[in-house]
């Protein structure tokens, strides 16, 4: 009886630390995953092979002692390169321009590092990437003016319209329903701006500059 009373309660004890081992063991596995889904990433093809990442950190990443991130960059989705490496500043938003990206279809993805030298992901991201320019059929290659014409296709209907500077800002964007589109542009600098014009016909951008 005495040996069965032993065997029994280090049963108990044995059953009891391995279910404390897999609590820590699944509390570790979901904060790690948690924390590299609270970064949230965008990527933004917005001129010839130029892709502008951004991406942020949501309060329960900012909770997280993270070191570092690597940059990845994909042709199929599945085997990932590292092309840059960013460092940790205590800041919430991060951003880092490809100015390599060869691929009419690329992923990119963040590999994040935390002091203790744990890694976690970020989703992955495709963009489709700007291989070439259109020919600058609707859109003036040259502005001298306040003010932008554009000469929307009688085809295309419901277009949206985004103008991004060099360094990959949104300056303009608008779903285009008439022809022609005049743009005020006071205010803007001189410089280059790619013209992106989207519909269900075709999807091209243009490059235009602004010289006053």
């Amino acid at each position: 009886m005495q040996k069965k009373t032993v065997y029994s309660s280090l049963n108990s004890v044995s059953h009891f630390i391995g279910c404390f081992l897999i609590l820590i063991l699944c509390s570790f596995q979901t904060h790690a995953y948690s924390y590299g889904q609270e970064v949230s990433i965008q990527a933004q093809a917005t001129s010839p092979k130029t892709v502008i990442l951004r991406w942020q950190l949501q309060s329960a990443a900012e909770t997280i002692p993270i070191s570092y991130f690597e940059i990845e960059r994909s042709v199929d989705g599945r085997n990932f390169t590292t092309i840059e490496t960013i460092q940790n500043n205590d800041i919430e938003y991060y951003s880092f321009v490809d100015k390599k990206a060869f691929a009419s279809r690329l992923y990119y993805r963040l590999k994040i590092f935390n002091t203790t030298g744990k890694i976690t992901y970020s989703d992955s991201m495709p963009v489709d990437v700007i291989l070439m320019l259109a020919s600058n059929q609707f859109v003036p290659s040259k502005v001298e003016s306040s003010y932008i014409k554009i000469h929307l296709p009688s085809t295309d209907k419901n277009a949206t319209v985004q103008i991004y500077d060099a360094d990959g800002v949104l300056y303009f964007s608008v779903e285009a329903d008439k022809s022609p589109l005049i743009i005020d542009i006071n205010g803007w600098q001189n410089g280059e701006y790619f013209v992106h014009f989207r519909s269900a016909e075709r999807t091209e951008v243009n490059k235009m500059s602004v010289e006053r």
